[in-house]
C-alpha cells in the first residue's frame, strides 16, 4: 500500500458523517422528551427519566449514552445522567435556550432533508415535496408545529435582537414594524431598550394570536401597551411607520419574492428607512456553517432559494426601489442593510 493510501482516511470516517442523521435524531428524542427540564435541578438515573418521560429506559439509556460523547450530557458514578453545557441549552427556560429549535430539526427539516434528491434533481424545495404544502401552509394546519416553530425562531433571533437594539441608531424613529415578526422577539428587544418607541409586528393572522396571548402572560407583558400585532400579508400591504426591520424573512423567499416583499415596505414607508437583516455566503471561503445553512435554505424554503453574498443582497434592494446607504455587521455574524427609498 502506498503511502498516500497509507494516510487516506479510514472508511469509517465517510460512515460517521453519514450516521451524522442519527446524532440529529438523538438529539430531537431527548430535546422532545424534555430531558434536560427534568435534569435541572438534580442528577437521575435513567430509569427515573424513563418514568418521568413516558419512554423505555434501555433505547433513552442508549441515546443518553451516546449524547454524552459530544458534551450533552455526563455520567455520575457509573448509573445518574447529569446536564453537559450542551445539554443545559435544551432546558425550556435556558436564557438561551435552543430546545425547540432541536425540536424543529428533528422534525419538519428532518423529513425536507430526507427529499435532499428531490431538490438535487428539481431545484425544488424538498418541504414542499414532503408535505405537499409551503411550510406555513402546513403549520396553519397543525398547531403543534407552528407552536413549536415560533418558539424555535425566538431561539435563534435572541442574540441578534439584543444586538441590534444596542447598535443601531434610533434616534428620529417613532414607530418600528416589525415585518414578518413572528412573535415579536426583536421589536420587543428594541421596544425595551428605547422605551420611547413603539411597536408593530405584522405576521400571519394565527402567529399574532399566540404571540399576544405568550407576550401577555412573560415579562414583557407591560409593553403591549406599546406593541401591537397586526395580521396581514407582507405581499399586499405594511401599515405605516418610520422604521421597518426585515430580519430572516428573505432567506426564506426565491429573488423575486424578496423583491415583492421589500416592494410592500416601499409603499409603506413615509420618509423612514428599511433595515435587512440576514446572514450572509462570504464570496471567497464560506465557513462550514454558511455552506450548511444554503443547502437547508434549498430544502426547506420556497423554490429556487439560494444563499446571499453582500452584492445579490445589494442588487435585490435596489430593484425593488431602494439605495443602501450603509451597512453593518452584529456580533451574531448576521449583517445589516439599511435601505432608503431611491
Amino acid at each position: 500500500m502506498s503511502a498516500m493510501n497509507d494516510k487516506a482516511p479510514s472508511g469509517m470516517t465517510l460512515i460517521s458523517l453519514t450516521g451524522s442523521a442519527l446524532l440529529s435524531q438523538c438529539i430531537h428524542v431527548v430535546a422532545r422528551l424534555g430531558v434536560a427540564d427534568h435534569l435541572a435541578e438534580s442528577a437521575k438515573t435513567c430509569d427515573e427519566l424513563a418514568k418521568l418521560t413516558g419512554c423505555q429506559p434501555k433505547p433513552l439509556s442508549r441515546i443518553m449514552r451516546a449524547l454524552v460523547k459530544f458534551g450533552l450530557f455526563m455520567v455520575e458514578d457509573g448509573q445518574k445522567f447529569s446536564l453537559g453545557p450542551l445539554g443545559a441549552r435544551l432546558q425550556t427556560e435556558h436564557p438561551r435556550s435552543l430546545r425547540h429549535f432541536c425540536m424543529l430539526n428533528g422534525a419538519e427539516y428532518y423529513q425536507a432533508y430526507g427529499a435532499l434528491v428531490h431538490t438535487a434533481n428539481t431545484g425544488q424545495s424538498g418541504l414542499r415535496h414532503v408535505y405537499g404544502t409551503s411550510l406555513y401552509e402546513h403549520m396553519e394546519r397543525n398547531p403543534e408545529t407552528a407552536r413549536v416553530y415560533d418558539l424555535a425562531m425566538d431561539e435563534i433571533s435572541r442574540d441578534a435582537a439584543v444586538d441590534l437594539a444596542s447598535s443601531y441608531d434610533y434616534e428620529g424613529v417613532q414607530t418600528v414594524v416589525d415585518v414578518g415578526g413572528g412573535s415579536g422577539v426583536v421589536v420587543r428587544a428594541i421596544l425595551r431598550a428605547h422605551p420611547q418607541l413603539r411597536g408593530l409586528c405584522v405576521d400571519r393572522q394565527d402567529v399574532c394570536e399566540r404571540a399576544v396571548k405568550t407576550i401577555a402572560a412573560s415579562r414583557d407583558a407591560e409593553l403591549l401597551e406599546r406593541l401591537n400585532f397586526v395580521a396581514g400579508d407582507f405581499f399586499e400591504e405594511l401599515p405605516r411607520g418610520d422604521l421597518y426591520i426585515v430580519k430572516n424573512v428573505l432567506h426564506n423567499w426565491n429573488d423575486a419574492s424578496c423583491v415583492r416583499i421589500l416592494e410592500t415596505v416601499r409603499r409603506a414607508l413615509d420618509g423612514g428607512a428599511l433595515l435587512v437583516v440576514e446572514h450572509l455566503v462570504e464570496d471567497d471561503e464560506p465557513s462550514l456553517d454558511r455552506l450548511m445553512n444554503a443547502v437547508l435554505q434549498m430544502a426547506i424554503c420556497e423554490d429556487e432559494t439560494d444563499a446571499r453574498d453582500e452584492a445579490r443582497m445589494r442588487a435585490i434592494m435596489q430593484e425593488a426601489g431602494f439605495t443602501v446607504p450603509r451597512m453593518g455587521q452584529l456580533g451574531t455574524g448576521h449583517y445589516w442593510f439599511e435601505g432608503r427609498p431611491a
